[in-house]
């Protein structure tokens, strides 16, 4: 009985010290807001995606951040990556992006003639601000 406890211990102080010496990866966080006509747009769902051709059809929108009525939202928890910032209002409130009814936007450089979607990258620990979506389009 002894050995059994002696043994279970020293198992339990190894799980315990292997556990302590993992890397933590800390999430970073992304801050922004969405505008649309050069107003700030509320009740907007924000997403982070691996390639902006990924907006699609029927993309699911529920586990997105939604813009306050300062047009502005956080996204917590964000996984050290690379990232497209899409916005989409939900106009028929199915919480799928449906072309043709859903207005989208996405954070970006305006070359003149249209917004250019920017990767962004996140890294540990980041903080990323300004991470504004200026235009919402149909």
């Amino acid at each position: 009985m002894t050995t059994r406890l002696s043994l279970l211990t020293i198992v339990i102080t190894l799980l315990v010290i292997t556990l302590a010496c993992e890397e933590v990866i800390e999430r970073g966080i992304i801050k922004g807001t969405v505008y649309n006509d050069k107003l700030p747009a509320d009740g907007v769902y924000v997403l982070l995606l691996d390639s902006w051709k990924l907006l699609q059809a029927d993309q699911p929108l529920n586990n997105a951040s939604i813009t306050n009525s300062s047009g502005r939202y956080t996204i917590y928890m964000v996984e050290p990556g690379y990232y497209y910032v899409v916005a989409v209002k939900d106009n028929d409130g199915n919480l799928k992006f449906t072309p043709g009814t859903d207005e989208f936007g996405y954070y970006g450089d305006w070359n003149g003639i249209k917004w250019i979607p920017t990767e962004i990258e996140v890294k540990e620990g980041d903080v990323l601000e300004g991470i504004d979506i200026e235009e919402l389009y149909l």
